[in-house]
């Protein structure tokens, strides 16, 4: 091999832009509603042919500059980072302002904590222990994308030393050593996949199988260069053959948290076959991924890459506030944007950037001026990151001083603490404010609840205390109010702990006596079909399948607490208002709104009663069918309080409003159901 650049093979460029338009079209959600067809569900795959390309390369580069001897370790990761590291500062200096603007100040938090993660190279990690890639935030999260990049840099900084050491000492075992990592890799996938999927997904170690397999195919070149005879029939096959399996996956796979790492195998293996055998003279596939179009997509693919999420994800959030519906041409536009600033992205940083080469400027000075250049623009994101996080903090200050907004989980924990973190239930009523429990004490009432709980705390220790009432609450963030279900998320709750869910729901079944009133509080239609169930532990049920078990969980739920003589009362689901309050708060504050303006506004958005009536039928019916038949169990609706003929309103008064977020009520909000709750506690304990 000779010292100098490996061939430049155009063809792989087109195969670059087929895997930057598969992710960026899967992250587009774009399902050409005039057909009600999603072709790109199955984009997410990009990111494996991505990975195989990047496996094959850079094997390539480093088995090249071995063989001759001027392979350097630190030439190999500069030339990496000034590959990767100018177009992402870029980008991130850019969407700054704008993700300051239209974020709320938690999510700048967030925010924040991504861009030091992608900067790091580390954000598989971030987002690893967020939301996860598949939950619904992730598409709001403008850096997600850069997970895989930092899968990337752990993959030159581990096997570029590991090739090097190989190539010296085990040459003649290259192959086979390269071979049974990657199997291992894809073993670990596939047998981790089940229990660990959001792990599977976003590190290197279930990730190398995809890198390897291109690294293996710079191995066999070494020895068994591809057969480019044009008369060779098979081998002209093969890379239509590889195009096929890169093209119906898009289109048959399904983006989920579940998907099984194996059916990965279909395209790489066809990433495989285009990489081996493209390059034949006549051959289809090649003289389509060589074509001006595909090429020129390729090389601009990476800044694609890196622009199309931010965008999306900015424009997600504009939408989101104002429950705007995202429109097939808007995306295209969007899209098109990204594409824009790919181009001059790729000609203006990313080319200069990867052919400077700092030790070769003649002059002290230039060199100086370039290091202090480099210097001005690491101070320059940091000086806008903290200006950004100060910026938003100020608004979101001064705008609670004329709407301020509660969090209920926040009001919560002021009555839960010390008893918060300790799996044990928090005292309410007459007992609030001790700090131990005492095993002989009886309950007059028990709150059940996953997060929607939370600002009925402070409402019902008031109406309790009014009442001289003792009882107690066991309110957990994602944990429904289903005793018997060890509940684990399908959608990938960052930092959910479903033992200590089922811990205290099992607490609360033990604490109930026939004295006990039992309410139970939370948002129902979550729960037939994004929990897994230990009759289904390692798939997502069916929208039937799911409401069936749903529906025997909540009876077997009703009856545990019925057979102990328990008065049991449910909660339907609060109406859910499609946008986030506290983001058109932030908004309102921008655009100087006052607070009557700002509560028509907020109103004008809210979700419509007959929405919120036919999302609920199903889950509500199934309720009160459920609940019916057992007796000692009645149900509170709380839609004709909280909404009128038209809209379910956001604001009553302005200084209050009802909701924090999208689905979550404020304290506020809450206590517009004493109406619902105050019979129950002026009765309580007097027997039916």
């Amino acid at each position: 091999m000779s010292s100098n650049p490996i061939k430049y093979r155009p063809e792989i460029d087109g195969l670059r832009a087929i895997a930057v338009l598969a992710v960026v079209l899967f992250h587009s959600e774009m399902d050409l509603k005039s057909f009600d067809w999603n072709p790109f569900k199955g984009g997410f795959i990009g990111i494996d042919i991505f990975f195989v390309i990047s496996g094959y390369l850079i094997t390539s580069i480093i088995l090249q500059e071995v063989s001759t001897g001027s392979f350097s370790l630190r030439d190999f990761w500069l030339r990496r980072i000034k590959r990767l590291v100018p177009a992402l500062v870029l980008v991130v200096l850019v969407t700054l302002p704008f993700a300051g603007y239209v974020m709320s100040y938690s999510m700048v938090e967030e925010y924040v904590g991504s861009v030091w993660s992608a900067l790091g190279f580390v954000s598989n990690f971030w987002f690893l222990f967020e939301d996860g890639y598949w939950a619904s935030p992730a598409k709001l999260k403008p850096l997600l994308h850069t997970w895989s990049l930092g899968v990337e840099a752990q993959f030159y900084l581990v096997f570029a030393p590991l090739l090097w050491v190989v190539w010296r000492f085990y040459r003649a075992y290259m192959f086979w050593i390269i071979a049974e990592l990657s199997l291992a890799s894809l073993l670990a996938a596939h047998i981790l996949s089940t229990y660990y999927p959001n792990e599977v997904f976003f590190l290197l170690p279930t990730r190398f199988w995809e890198l390897g397999a291109g690294a293996l195919l710079a191995r066999l070149e070494l020895t068994h260069p591809p057969d480019t005879n044009p008369h060779n029939r098979l081998a002209k096959l093969l890379p239509t053959v590889g195009l096929l399996m890169i093209v119906l996956p898009i289109y048959f796979y399904e983006g989920e948290l579940n998907h099984p790492p194996l059916l990965n195998l279909i395209p790489v293996a066809g990433t495989m076959l285009i990489i081996r055998f493209s390059g034949i003279s006549g051959e289809p596939t090649t003289r389509l991924l060589t074509s001006k179009p595909f090429v020129g997509l390729g090389l601009v693919s990476y800044s694609f890459y890196l622009w199309h999420q931010p965008l999306f994800a900015l424009a997600r959030i504009d939408d989101y506030i104002y429950a705007l519906p995202q429109e097939d041409l808007g995306i295209l536009t969007y899209m098109g944007l990204a594409l824009l600033l790919a181009v001059f992205s790729y000609f203006l940083v990313e080319k200069p950037f990867r052919r400077f080469k700092l030790h070769k400027l003649k002059s002290k000075g230039a060199r100086v001026a370039v290091a202090g250049a480099m210097t001005l623009t690491l101070v320059g994101v940091v000086v806008g990151i903290e200006a950004m996080s100060r910026w938003s903090k100020h608004l979101e200050t001064q705008g609670n001083k004329i709407a301020p907004l509660e969090d209920g989980r926040m009001v919560s924990l002021a009555y839960c603490n010390p008893f918060y973190e300790k799996i044990e239930l928090c005292p309410l009523g007459e007992l609030s404010g001790i700090t131990r429990w005492s095993n002989n004490t009886e309950l007059d009432f028990i709150l059940v609840a996953d997060s929607h709980g939370f600002p009925a705390y402070s409402n019902i220790n008031r109406w309790a205390k009014k009442h001289h009432k003792k009882g107690a609450g066991v309110v957990l963030g994602a944990c429904g109010a289903l005793v018997n279900v060890p509940i684990k998320w399908v959608e990938g709750k960052g930092g959910f702990n479903s033992k200590r869910c089922y811990r205290l729901r099992q607490q609360a079944l033990a604490k109930t006596t026939k004295q006990t009133t039992v309410i139970l509080i939370s948002r129902w239609r979550a729960y037939p079909n994004h929990v897994r169930y230990p009759e289904a532990p390692n798939e997502k049920l069916s929208e039937p399948e799911g409401i069936q078990l749903f529906s025997e969980k909540l009876e077997e739920t009703i009856k545990a607490f019925s057979s102990k003589g328990a008065k049991v009362y449910v909660l339907l689901t609060v109406p859910e208002q499609p946008f986030r309050t506290d983001i058109v708060y932030k908004r309102a504050r921008q655009g100087n709104l006052n607070a009557i303006n700002l509560k028509h506004k907020l109103n004008s958005r809210s979700i419509k009663t007959s929405k919120h009536l036919a999302r609920n039928k199903w889950v509500n019916e199934r309720i009160t069918g459920t609940s019916q038949p057992l007796g000692n169990v009645d149900v509170l609706d709380p839609t004709g309080i909280l909404c009128g003929e038209e809209l379910c309103p956001v604001v009553r008064h302005w200084q209050k409003p009802l909701y924090v977020g999208s689905v979550h009520m404020t304290p506020t909000g809450f206590s517009l159901l004493e109406p619902l709750f105050e019979p129950i506690f002026a009765k309580m304990g007097e027997g039916e």
